[in-house]
């Protein structure tokens, strides 16, 4: 930690140099943001630059996955510094590696968690609600895992 005081215990907090507990909870908080961004521009991207049709309804839909695909990028393009400035430690790969590798454990994640809730929808007749938190929440530890352990120096 830093100097006393509040400016002192903030500046500890956002530092790289945290306990590992301190460092879930900004990373959590990152990872929230990032959520944010995501579900937010992926509906303004469906309402305004990809909208879906009514003939879409009930067929694969095109303008969702090109709104989601916009929505990812811009959720790591926020989420990435972030986690480079408050979470992780830079460095282990280069910045261009380091940010695909990044967002490679976002995809395995959200699939991971994915195919884990559809499993347990299907197979446990679990309720949607709690398939959807394993969800989440197997996507949130496979990321964290990568991230600090394969992507970052830790």
């Amino acid at each position: 930690m830093t100097g006393p005081g509040l400016r002192g215990r903030i500046a500890g907090w956002l530092s790289h140099d945290t306990h590992p507990a301190v460092q879930f909870v900004k990373y959590v908080a990152t990872g929230g943001l990032a959520t944010v961004v995501h579900f937010t521009s992926q509906l303004l991207a469906v309402a305004y630059l990809f909208p879906i049709r009514p003939e879409d309804k009930g067929t694969f839909s095109v303008p969702y996955m090109k709104a989601n695909a916009l929505a990812f990028i811009l959720a790591m393009s926020v989420v990435y510094p972030l986690n480079r400035m408050f979470v992780f430690r830079p460095g282990r790969h280069s910045r261009t590696t380091e940010f695909l590798l990044f967002c490679g454990f976002a995809v395995l994640g959200s699939t991971a968690g994915t195919v884990l809730g559809s499993y347990l929808v299907q197979s446990h007749h679990v309720p949607n609600h709690w398939a959807m938190f394993s969800t989440v929440f197997t996507s949130a530890m496979v990321n964290y895992a990568g991230r600090k352990f394969l992507v970052f120096k830790g």
